[in-house]
């Protein structure tokens, strides 16, 4: 049993080391050759913007933003969908991480501000790094659109209960409105808890989202600030470890969430690695 759980444990954590082998840039994939129009392709190895134009240029993102969105509205369905037919008997699952880490209450929170960051980070890249730059956005677009069906696809087959959570954010404000009363710090904490509570409702409720986004979103992130030279790239499995350890702190997902995201960054890393600059 012991040399069992040793082997799973490996299988779980090979795909956070998985570096993809080298390619060279010319052979791109041939979904990436469909998605991507040549002109891109020759901005980003070149590194800047020379011979495309503005229009081009937004005419290719155009794509990736509809295919973002288009995404993003299947993924919160299915979500509504699967929260409606939670059962509120189900009990959390046991969960072999939880026993290692323990629950930290404002870890969710915490994680959020570091991924909205590290989304930030890929909207400035898009921004100010020139074609070169906005080609990497395009792409974490067109990936990030990807983990959300894969996602959708999971939670819509298979209804798992909310793992037992840490003490949620809506909670603290709570208790700060009670602490504050009227003052303008207490209508500020009531404000923040009523929009808490929305943002919960809205994101599927009692239902466990199967993989973890925020684990896989934030990877992606990592990997395209390693594709421009931002960080080593030895330190994208640390960011995603590190990461994942906040994530079970939190109790916003299983461990089997985690591993997931893991599974499918690695695919899409080494899938990556065969586009230009990459």
């Amino acid at each position: 049993m012991v040399m069992m759980r040793r082997l799973l444990l490996l299988l779980a954590l090979a795909p956070m080391f998985a570096l993809p082998r080298p390619r060279s840039p010319i052979r791109t994939p041939t979904l990436h050759k469909n998605i991507a129009p040549p002109l891109l392709e020759v901005a980003c190895l070149r590194g800047g913007g020379g011979g495309v134009s503005a229009v081009e240029i937004i005419d290719a993102l155009k794509s990736a933003v509809a295919a973002w969105f288009a995404a993003s509205v299947v993924y919160l369905t299915t979500l509504q969908w699967s929260d409606t037919r939670q059962s509120a008997s189900q009990q959390p699952l046991p969960d072999l991480g939880f026993q290692f880490v323990p629950a930290v209450a404002g870890a969710g929170a915490a994680a959020d501000v570091l991924g909205s960051a590290m989304a930030l980070y890929l909207v400035g890249t898009g921004i100010f790094g020139g074609a070169a730059g906005l080609e990497c956005f395009r792409r974490s677009l067109v990936y990030c659109a990807g983990g959300m069906l894969f996602s959708a696809s999971l939670h819509t087959a298979t209804m798992l209960p909310d793992s037992d959570p840490a003490p949620p954010a809506p909670d603290a404000l709570e208790r700060a409105h009670r602490r504050f009363g009227g003052s303008r710090v207490g209508r500020l904490a009531a404000g923040l808890g009523r929009f808490a509570k929305f943002v919960q409702r809205f994101m599927g409720g009692a239902t466990d989202k199967l993989m973890s986004n925020h684990v896989y979103n934030t990877g992606l992130a990592a990997h395209f600030m390693a594709v421009r030279g931002v960080i080593p790239r030895f330190c994208v499995p640390l960011w995603v470890a590190g990461y994942s350890v906040l994530i079970l702190a939190s109790r916003c997902h299983y461990t089997a969430d985690v591993v997931l995201s893991w599974w499918a960054l690695a695919a899409v890393c080494a899938y990556d690695a065969g586009c230009p600059g990459a």
